[in-house]
């Protein structure tokens, strides 16, 4: 194995831990499933107990398929953890979730400026100052890592 192939393997497997880090929301010591889905409400600007209540308004649908895209997709939440929830059936949360998919797959910008929202409040209420210290050895390209890792999280490299 030449050193290039290497490098380029470490490298990548350095990026890899660090999105595991960073790249997801993480179930973290400091926020559960009730403030993700409290997180959502305020975003959202609806009533947590409409939300999981059996009401199909529109806005507290959407709440809902919101709450558990992002439960699965970045808190990482198993689909009997979020049953725990809101208690409705597995398959409802499989199709909310590809629903949001989609929505992300056309680009529709309802959807894609709420899940920024979101995404912003999260970090700013549980994530605030979230830094990762690396020991990167000698024979790494250190200019190449860097800029992999400004890229793929827009991060600052102090």
């Amino acid at each position: 194995m030449n050193t290039l192939y290497k490098n380029h393997f470490f490298l990548y497997s350095v990026v890899y831990r660090i999105s595991v880090k960073l790249g997801k929301c993480q179930k973290c010591h400091n926020m559960n499933l009730h403030d993700l889905l409290d997180a959502i409400c305020v975003v959202n600007k609806q009533e947590k107990d409409r939300v999981l209540g059996k009401n199909r308004y529109k806005e507290l649908v959407f709440t809902r398929q919101l709450f558990y895209y992002f439960a699965k997709t970045y808190y990482g939440a198993t689909l009997r953890e979020i049953q725990e929830v809101v208690k409705v059936h597995h398959t409802t949360i499989l199709y909310s979730i590809d629903l949001i998919n989609d929505l992300i797959y056309v680009e529709d910008a309802i959807a894609l400026g709420r899940i920024e929202r979101i995404k912003a409040y999260i970090k700013e209420k549980y994530h605030m100052d979230k830094r990762v210290s690396l020991y990167i050895p000698f024979e790494v390209n250190h200019q190449e890592l860097c800029k992999m890792l400004i890229e793929r999280f827009n991060c600052r490299i102090v």
